[in-house]
């Protein structure tokens, strides 16, 4: 495997660490209500922040960095340049697997 590949990789999982840290953490306030909402702590607020920052970030390494990676590795031909692109090239190669 390449370093682009496993450094996009390192990014991805600790960002989706992250989100599964997040999600675990306010588990206790879901469903949300609308008294629920009314009482959000600061500190539930900011895991919320965290979570919405964290989910852009993943978002942006998998189409930024592993996706092209994955698609480098397997000598697909072609540059795709939205993310949308990139997922379904990636979709078809793991089809073809």
């Amino acid at each position: 495997m390449t370093l682009s590949y496993l450094g996009s990789e390192e990014v991805c999982v600790r960002h989706a660490e992250r989100l599964k840290w997040a999600t675990e953490t306010l588990k206790p306030l879901f469903p949300l209500d609308e008294k629920k909402i009314e009482y959000v702590s600061a500190i539930d607020l900011a895991v919320m922040d965290q979570f919405v920052v964290r989910f852009s970030k993943l978002q942006d390494a998998m189409g930024g960095k592993l996706f092209p990676a994955v698609l480098e590795l397997t000598k697909e031909p072609g540059e795709l340049r939205t993310f949308i692109d990139k997922l379904t090239m990636v979709r078809t190669v793991l089809k073809k697997a």
